[in-house]
């Protein structure tokens, strides 16, 4: 049930002292928050804005003494949300273990509790035991490529993509591979023969002319111990596959945000959901899920991803540093996330917020996307509508 509506003067409190925190000027979003609190202690949003300036003041205790004496000693169908605010303040004050026990609860009444997932999951990744088989010696970067070319300056996008995964922060440290699945018979480019960390694999004969079945080409090539996915026309930031071999300590598989950018090069927006571009993982959970589907000609990612949830496999997606760390915050800019949780079920799944003011790829988006081409063609509309009908059957709901 939604909390009863603030009055307009204490919701304007609320919002002028969130924007205060955004722009950084802790102190006065602290004194608005005050304010609220003195009109309506026990209001769910007045709570939530107190519990953002009191971890912003680096005052996670504070918020743990005034949310205690107002709960009962265990969590309620009625009190769920508050008792997530008194999760992420233990997780703040460094007590994940309490944070953790609090979700926990929370999630045997109400599992659905999307917030509960996201804090579970940023308090179980403290207890994840390191895994113990980490002697990876290589790592090969897949991708699909057709050899196409930058429509103004004339150069490979494989090229660019190619130079991305050489300037990687780990390249000194471990070899890695490009494995570069183009379509049966395709004949490559002078400028890319003889490159020694280069292998192109052609797509069978008998199999399907479609991405699918060139990133299957390129993994079945690929020697490393460690498989990251890469389209041809994206790039990695230079702190990708070393971040992601980070994580792969504890988790199964890493993905991540990717900035947006037109063939130009300029950032138009961030982009959250887990594009291939971001995937990264061992390879033998490679071999666990399975490869594309290549009967999916649209949505191949997609479908792949709900193999990947139902594997039971640990998952964490990579976020930016600048993104939103408080749940209704992060839910309400950053929207991907709500459905994000809800197709993930197992708790322990979840977001690590990396270090970095970048996300960890940048996909290029060109002038017809994928959207767009979709929409335009009713022979492609009509395969996208069957292809989500397989997914939601299968997978029940849209795979993210």
């Amino acid at each position: 049930m939604p909390p009863e509506p603030l009055p307009p003067i204490s919701q304007s409190y609320i919002d002028r002292a969130a924007q205060l925190l955004r722009e950084g000027r802790v102190g006065e979003a602290t004194v608005i928050a005050e304010m609220a609190r003195a009109g309506h202690p026990d209001h769910i949003r007045v709570w939530r804005i107190l519990n953002d300036v009191y971890l912003a003041n680096a005052e996670p205790q504070k918020a743990i003494d005034y949310f205690l004496p107002k709960l009962p000693p265990e969590p309620t169908a009625e009190t769920m949300e508050q008792f997530c605010l008194l999760a992420r303040a233990h997780r703040y004050a460094g007590n994940n273990e309490r944070a953790l026990e609090i979700t926990d609860a929370v999630l045997k009444i109400e599992p659905e509790l999307l917030e509960a997932r996201y804090e579970y999951g940023l308090a179980y990744y403290h207890f994840i035991a390191p895994r113990t088989d980490t002697n990876w010696k290589s790592i090969s970067v897949c991708l699909p490529s057709r050899f196409t070319k930058h429509p103004d300056q004339g150069w490979y996008w494989l090229d660019r993509a190619a130079q991305s995964v050489r300037s990687q922060t780990i390249a000194g440290k471990m070899p890695i591979q490009i494995c570069v699945g183009i379509d049966h018979g395709a004949v490559v480019p002078d400028e890319f023969k003889n490159q020694s960390d280069m292998v192109f694999a052609n797509v069978a004969a008998d199999a399907p002319k479609n991405q699918a079945a060139a990133v299957n080409a390129s993994v079945a090539a690929a020697t490393g111990d460690i498989i990251a996915l890469l389209e041809d026309d994206d790039i990695y930031a230079p702190e990708r596959l070393e971040s992601a071999l980070e994580l792969l300590h504890k988790y199964d598989f890493v993905g991540g945000t990717q900035r947006l950018m037109t063939p130009k090069g300029v950032t138009n927006q961030i982009h959250d959901y887990a594009n291939p571009t971001t995937w990264v993982m061992r390879r033998e959970f490679w071999r666990r899920v399975g490869p594309m589907d290549t009967s999916f000609r649209l949505h191949l990612d997609a479908e792949w991803l709900g193999r990947l949830n139902a594997s039971g496999g640990l998952r964490v997606h990579q976020v930016d540093a600048p993104a939103p760390r408080e749940w209704h915050a992060l839910a309400t800019s950053r929207q991907f996330y709500l459905y994000f949780y809800s197709a993930i079920k197992k708790p322990g799944n979840g977001v690590y917020f990396t270090s970095f003011n970048h996300p960890i790829a940048a996909k290029t988006a060109h002038d017809a996307s994928m959207t767009d081409t979709i929409n335009a063609d009713p022979v492609l509309r009509q395969r996208s509508h069957d292809e989500h009908v397989r997914m939601e059957t299968m997978y029940h709901g849209r795979p993210f």
